[in-house]
């Protein structure tokens, strides 16, 4: 049984222009639907088969029950999801076009989980028949709350757990920090590191959620080995590390691929995944929760075959960006017939 734990404020609502590219102050119509890093990652799991639980804090009113709909639609067990607070979060997108980026603006402050205390749920039974537990660094950009709640959540999980963290850095988050903020968002991200077997994320992610740098190697894997070999040199527990790649020639066309390394008897082997070249983005949000399941699912389902586990992830998050949402909705089989084309796109008879 896979069990994946929200800890973000994260189950938020996102509203984005109803008409494609429609800015946000010329739009009269808004498209507004659930979505959410650690909850995306829930759905795709439970979509690729998996059982799933998710657990969050959201508002005992009709929006939060349009969020538990949401969860419910897709086979996500919302059972010890806690109703509480007096509003869920939300965020605004502008879908990028061509040289126009995307742009997101949070609304989160005094959200259900952003003022989530952590002794109002009983850590244990929440964890009860659980093998693993996903989390994301969102979370504790949030509020201090929200830090303290997720730091709260870690030292509960049981040590059978396998834990997997998503670095997920927001630079437009952790307003509440005053002072030498960078410092303090590298130390929080590393003592969450130092609980989880399994760290996914770009190379913004961990430039700036653990200060770490990439090479000047010509490789794509040497150019990464020197973040990886810290990584694994300053984190005991850790033994996977998963990069997703995105070369961004305009909003609307990217190259897309990814890398996956793990420590394996004193050793660390690297993997290269395929390359995606996306010229019809649709919507890239949530790509990276996509690969983050991918990974999630090849470790859970071909754990002796990495190089397909890879496959697997950059091709399931590749298919994300031609649905427009947050969550990516193929079924294991629809990833697998992806790869087997190569990605041409051929129709399926």
């Amino acid at each position: 049984e896979l069990y994946m734990q929200d800890f973000a404020v994260r189950d938020v609502l996102r509203l984005s222009p109803e008409n494609p590219g429609e800015r946000l102050p010329q739009s009269m119509g808004f498209r507004i639907e659930p979505g959410g890093s650690e909850s995306n990652v829930a759905i795709a799991l439970a979509m690729l088969g998996h059982d799933v639980f998710h657990v969050t804090r959201l508002p005992d009113n009709p929006l939060g029950d349009m969020v538990l709909h949401h969860l419910r639609r897709y086979g996500v067990d919302v059972s010890r999801v806690v109703r509480g607070g007096n509003r869920v979060g939300c965020y605004w997108t502008e879908i990028g076009i061509g040289p126009r980026p995307s742009r997101v603006i949070y609304d989160r402050d005094g959200s259900s989980f952003a003022t989530w205390e952590s002794d109002t749920i009983d850590w244990e039974t929440a964890f009860a028949g659980a093998e693993w537990l996903h989390v994301s660094g969102i979370t504790p950009g949030i509020s201090q709350i929200a830090a303290n709640t997720l730091a709260t959540a870690l030292e509960a999980a049981s040590t059978s757990m396998k834990v997997s963290l998503d670095l997920n850095y927001r630079g437009a988050l952790w307003m509440y920090l005053e002072g030498d903020r960078e410092s303090y968002v590298q130390e929080r991200m590393a003592s969450l590191c130092e609980r989880c077997d399994v760290l996914l994320g770009n190379e913004s992610d961990f430039c700036d959620a653990l200060g770490l740098r990439e090479g000047d190697a010509t490789s794509t894997v040497e150019r990464y080995y020197p973040i990886v070999e810290t990584l694994f040199e300053r984190f005991s527990r850790l033994q996977v590390v998963g990069v997703s790649l995105r070369d961004s020639l305009s909003a609307t066309e990217n190259i897309w691929s990814g890398l996956l390394f793990r420590r394996v008897a004193g050793r660390i082997d690297s993997f290269e995944g395929p390359t995606f070249d996306l010229r019809h983005i649709v919507d890239r949000v949530g790509a990276g929760d996509s690969f983050a399941a991918g990974i999630v699912h090849g470790l859970l389902m071909y754990l002796d075959t990495p190089q397909k586990i890879l496959d697997f992830a950059v091709a399931f998050s590749a298919l994300k960006h031609t649905v427009r949402g947050d969550t990516c909705l193929f079924l294991e089989k629809e990833v697998w017939q992806v790869i087997e084309a190569q990605g041409t796109g051929r129709v399926l008879r």
